[in-house]
């Protein structure tokens, strides 16, 4: 009777050590993963612009996460405009993500949605893009308007 008392004890002991285990860890990867969408902001709000041989592009980023997108560029009947809203997210005062919803006129006016790393270095915004074949690519350089 003993023995069965004693391993009861032990199996019960082993159990609350491992719900400690797991519970300390969840804590921890849920504080990390709530700081990750609380990043400095001051450096990204305002309107970024930058421009190619095709086309100019203008990022406007608000204080509460959202954005515009405006690409002008030369099309068939002239000038064309399309205008995009974004949300973002900046994990520290310098990196973050752009998430654009972009109108799916195949699929009954469905979006699709894509991300886009960004970083600020220096005067510079750069928004990259995950190719398949070149890997992570400078998609946008932009300065602050």
């Amino acid at each position: 009777m003993k023995k069965k008392i004693t391993v009861f004890m032990l199996a019960i002991m082993m159990v609350a050590t491992a719900v400690i285990t797991i519970e300390s860890c969840s804590k921890s990867s849920n504080s990390s993963s709530t700081n990750s969408n609380t990043g400095d902001i001051s450096k990204i709000v305002g309107t970024w612009r930058g421009s190619d041989e095709d086309e100019t592009i203008t990022l406007t980023f608000n204080s509460n996460g959202t954005g515009t997108s405006v690409v002008t560029y030369e099309g068939y009947y002239g000038t064309e405009t399309e205008t995009l809203s974004f949300t973002y997210s900046m994990t520290d005062s310098s990196h973050g993500t752009i998430i654009v919803a972009i109108p799916s006129y195949y699929y009954n006016n469905s979006y699709h949605y894509e991300s886009f790393p960004l970083e600020i270095n220096g005067p510079n915004l750069y928004v990259y893009e995950d190719d398949e074949y070149y890997g992570m690519e400078i998609i946008w350089m932009l300065t602050k308007v």
